[in-house]
Parts: C-alpha cells; structure tokens; sequence
C-alpha cells in the first residue's frame, strides 16, 4: 500500500506539475482544487500528508486546517502547508495551526519539495 497524499492547489498548473513528481516518487496523490474539496478528500481518504495551498476558493488553507482540527480529522494528519506568500505572520499563523513544513511556492525547487514531502512524512515508507 502506497502513502497517500492529498494536493490541495486551485492552480491547475502547479497540480500538473507537482503530481506527476510526487507519483513519480511512488506516493498515490488526490487532488483538489478549493479547500473544500480538500476537506473531503481528507475526510474520506484520510491520507499521510496535505499539501495545503494558503489561498483557495471555497476555504482557505488556514480554514480547512480550522474544519479539519474541529472535526478531529487532523489527529494524525501531516500538513504541508504552500504559499506565494512569504510573510512570516502567514508562517506563524501555519505553524500554529498544525502545519509542520512552510514551503514558499516560486522559492521552492521541485527537489526542495519532493525533500520537504519526504522529511515531513519521516519514517512513512512510500510502498510497501
């Protein structure tokens, strides 16, 4: 069984570029497009890790990290959190809320990613 990750992005260009990676690396990756979607996919798939965008339609990222810790989704949920923004008060707000990692998006390399995705799910093995 492969780990699951969940990305959430409403830029369709940056999904088709960071799933194929994260597949490519062995990991099964859903998609969403708002933070809604990404509520449910989390609800229903209950995956490793969120890869979380920080401005969605719908919900926000810091949003659906909100609904997710209510609801007790989130319990064992890494999170990831992608932004274009770099203000630290969004990366403290991030960090306070459950994410572990704070990736800036047009700072971060598709290596950097692929690393971050890998340090937060630690010993998570990618298949079995």
């Amino acid at each position: 069984m492969s780990t699951t990750i969940v990305l959430a992005d409403d830029c369709p260009d940056l999904r088709a570029v960071y799933s194929p990676l994260l597949r490519s690396a062995g990991y099964d990756v859903l998609e969403a497009s708002n933070g809604r979607e990404a509520v449910d996919l989390v609800r229903v798939h209950q995956p490793s890790l969120l890869i979380l965008d920080l401005w969605m339609p719908f919900l926000n990222g810091f949003e659906v990290l909100e609904t997710l810790r209510d609801e007790g989704a989130s319990n064992q949920l890494k999170v990831l959190m992608l932004s274009n923004h770099s203000d630290a008060q969004y990366q403290l707000f991030a960090f306070k809320n459950g994410a572990i990692e704070f990736l800036v998006k047009n700072l971060t390399s598709l290596s950097e990613l692929l690393a971050s995705v890998e340090r937060v799910l630690g010993g998570d093995s990618v298949s079995a």
